[in-house]
C-alpha cells in the first residue's frame, strides 16, 4: 500500500506523518478523538495546563484500551469454554 503524508493537529500543535493510506484514516480520527477529550476535559475540571490535560487525555485512552483488551481476552476465554463444550456435546452424540 501507498504512503502519504499528513499533518495532524493536536493541542494546538501540527505534527507531519508519513503512513499507508489506512492507518492514516484512523489516525486521523484518533487525533480527532483526542482533541475533543482535551476539550471535554478542559471544561469539566477547569484545567487549563495543556500538559495536564494530555496527561489525563492519555490516562483516559489508556484506561480504556485496557479495559477492551481485558474484555476481548475475557470473550476469548468464553468462546474457546463454549465451544469446547459443543465438541463435548457433539462427540456424545457421535457415539453409539
Amino acid at each position: 500500500m501507498q504512503s502519504i503524508t499528513i499533518e495532524l493537529q493536536i493541542a494546538n500543535r501540527k505534527y507531519p506523518l508519513r503512513l499507508n493510506e489506512s492507518e492514516a484514516e484512523i489516525a486521523r480520527e484518533a487525533a480527532d478523538r483526542l482533541n475533543e477529550a482535551l476539550g471535554r476535559l478542559e471544561k469539566q475540571y477547569d484545567v487549563k495546563d495543556l500538559q495536564d490535560l494530555i496527561a489525563m487525555a492519555a490516562l483516559q485512552v489508556s484506561t480504556t484500551l485496557i479495559k477492551g483488551e481485558r474484555d476481548n481476552r475475557q470473550e476469548s476465554l468464553d468462546l474457546a469454554e463454549k465451544l469446547t463444550q459443543l465438541e463435548h456435546q457433539m462427540d456424545t452424540f457421535s457415539s453409539p
